[in-house]
């Protein structure tokens, strides 16, 4: 069994950073990958030692281990011998990287998948009530034919092309709960992105995007509208429907309010997760000016006018 030098194979120093070591594995993977180099076994073969020492050099434990094994050659000329339960006894059918850091037979290698995030739009009255989504999304799955090993027949795998994973679509129905609002985060675990073989799935993120709404304003858990209300009930006084999420709340306007002059209905807002109390509806006053009026009317209104700046 032959040793490697992964450091020599991405062209860094043994001293080098995890930073420097990235940038290293990046520009190589770039310059020999498969698809730059069609037909090239050389380049192929390259590529996957390149993979196979940022694999070890990238993992903490495994690059610890890696150098104990690199002192170990310079003091004997050879690395140590592993015992390790092969499926297959046979030594010399596994090499160096199997031999040393296979995945199967180490822990300290399992890494758990990353999260996948996605956006989810919704409506008001989806913020309000919740609803069931089905979902479309895609997220990597372990290659079939590598296992996830990026490798086969200790070739590179031309399924996923040396990365062991393949991007795979899926549908998957999402509870959307009552309250969500803009911003909000709905954490679904196992279902993202997959480890490395024998690792867990990473979560998927959503994102909740609340639509914009033709009448309500939304803030945080508090929504804002425009009340039109008539400039005699403004001036007299009386009772106006106020159409709120939850339906028709009747709402006293007192006399001479004014445009622009906001109502408060507690609890008409959206709910609040965990018993705690529902936003607010604020309902602003919009004055609705009469038209059609004829000479006699505008005579009546300006005499109104009159009597009033004269009490001032």
């Amino acid at each position: 069994m032959d040793f490697k030098d992964y450091y020599k194979i991405l062209g860094v120093d043994s001293k080098a950073s995890a930073a420097e070591i990235k940038a290293a594995y990046r520009a190589l993977a770039r310059s020999s990958h498969p698809d730059l180099n069609p037909g090239n076994p050389e380049a192929e073969k390259k590529f996957s030692e390149i993979n196979e020492a940022y694999e070890v050099l990238n993992d903490e434990e495994k690059r610890k281990q890696f150098d104990e094994i690199a002192d170990y050659v310079k003091t004997k000329g050879h690395p140590p011998r592993q015992e390790y339960a092969y499926e297959d006894s046979q030594e010399d059918s596994h090499s160096f990287f199997e031999q040393f850091f296979g995945r199967r037979h180490s822990r300290a290698s399992q890494h758990p998948g990353a999260d996948l995030h996605a956006e989810v739009e919704i409506t008001l009255q989806e913020a309000f009530s919740g609803s069931t989504r089905r979902l479309s999304l895609s997220r990597q799955e372990l290659c079939p034919p590598c296992h996830g090993s990026g490798v086969v027949d200790r070739r590179v795998c031309h399924a996923c092309r040396g990365m062991g994973q393949v991007l795979t679509p899926y549908s998957l129905d999402v509870k959307i709960p009552a309250g969500v609002t803009e911003g909000s985060v709905i954490r679904l675990a196992g279902q993202g992105h997959p480890g490395s073989p024998g690792a867990p799935r990473g979560d998927l993120l959503l994102v909740i995007a609340v639509q914009p709404d033709p009448v309500y304003q939304v803030e945080g858990h508090d929504l804002h509208r425009d009340l039109e209300v008539s400039i005699f009930l403004a001036l007299l006084g009386g009772e106006v429907q106020v159409e709120g999420l939850k339906g028709k709340l009747g709402l006293k306007i007192p006399p001479e309010t004014q445009n622009g002059k906001v109502f408060r209905l507690r609890g008409q807002g959206l709910p609040r997760a965990g018993g705690k109390p529902a936003g607010d509806l604020y309902a602003r006053v919009s004055l609705r000016i009469p038209t059609g009026l004829t000479p006699e009317m505008r005579e009546k209104v300006r005499q109104i006018q009159e009597q009033l700046e004269k009490g001032r």
